[in-house]
């Protein structure tokens, strides 16, 4: 077992911490919601048609997954510090492992206070006066600015063990990929209608969210619309992922001088 009393272990105690904390909120936050249905419902030009999006609905969140994954990874490295569990160290302190976490991190972060920015927290005085209210909001700030900044500060302050190659790191480009097939496969067959967390994953909730109607719905617009959508977010994401690869080799390079200088070796991708 690893010395308590070790610069590592308290780290990753506290880091476990947040972790652990942002499971039970999110995992609260979905036992506690009762869904929503019917919407809209009188509205014909709609896309929403009377039935009943469920709390589970949560689990379809990029932002939720993304999140919950970096909370598995606070309480995986406890663990492996605790019980100085070595491949488990060296698998979660891998460049690659740590990119992964503190890229898709950042997306959230970015994604969260982008959206704010545009739209608004939609709070106010009356709305802060019911203790669920404040309680989600406090959750929601937690979850999308203490863990992820949190990930991100982890990442980027741990010493580079190699540099990395931005060629692979276009394979985190697989986790958004897969993400997207099973929420348009989970938005057409588990809900009474289709249903996604995110509108630019079909063309008549697209559609629908910036025309407010369907009356003059056109599928070829639509279509368009969607593809954009979707080439501009993986755009943002290989600018994201070549961005942290630059800075991440930036303090490769460094560590890389320290280590020449106390005659230690280096390792080279």
């Amino acid at each position: 077992m690893q010395k308590l009393k070790t610069k590592e272990f308290w780290v990753s105690l506290v880091m476990c911490l947040i972790g652990v904390l942002g499971i039970i909120l999110m995992v609260k936050h979905i036992f506690d919601w009762a869904g929503f249905g019917p919407i809209v419902e009188d509205d014909p030009g709609s896309i929403y048609q009377s039935g009943e999006v469920t709390r589970w609905s949560n689990l379809l969140y990029f932002t939720n997954i993304t999140l919950f994954i970096f909370c598995i990874y606070t309480i995986l490295n406890f663990v492996g510090v605790l019980f100085d569990i070595k491949k488990l160290k060296n698998f979660l302190n891998n460049p690659y492992v740590l990119l992964f976490i503190g890229i898709n991190q950042f997306l959230v972060l970015f994604v969260f206070t982008l959206m704010a920015a545009v739209f608004g927290l939609n709070i106010d005085g009356e709305w802060l006066k019911f203790p669920i209210n404040r309680h989600n909001f406090a959750a929601s700030i937690f979850k999308h600015y203490v863990l992820t900044i949190t990930a991100v500060v982890y990442v980027f302050t741990k010493k580079p063990r190699k540099k990395v190659s931005f060629k692979k790191c276009l394979w985190f480009l697989l986790y958004p990929v897969v993400y997207a097939v099973i929420v348009k496969v989970c938005g057409l067959v588990c809900f009474d209608f289709e249903w996604y967390p995110y509108p630019f994953f079909g063309t008549k909730p697209l559609w629908y969210n910036i025309f407010h109607t369907l009356d003059k719905f056109n599928f070829t617009y639509a279509l368009l619309m969607v593809m954009a959508c979707i080439l501009v977010i993986a755009g943002v994401y290989i600018l994201f992922t070549y961005l942290a690869c630059f800075v991440y080799n930036r303090l490769a390079e460094k560590e890389k001088v320290a280590f020449d200088s106390t005659g230690e070796s280096y390792v080279k991708d």
